[in-house]
């Protein structure tokens, strides 16, 4: 995926390719990513919503 410093969404291309996957994990933009699991939930939830 190609990632940039303060950006939420990273555009990821399928192996090989320059096409996007139709979503990934970190291509949705959502602050704890695509069906996080309990760490990453616990992790990240507290500080999202403490930012708001």
């Amino acid at each position: 995926c190609e990632c940039h410093a303060g950006q939420k969404k990273c555009t990821c291309y399928r192996p090989g390719k320059r096409e996007t996957w139709l979503f990934s994990r970190f291509s949705t933009g959502w602050s704890c990513g695509l069906h996080a699991d309990w760490t990453e939930l616990t992790n990240c939830v507290p500080s999202v919503v403490d930012s708001k």
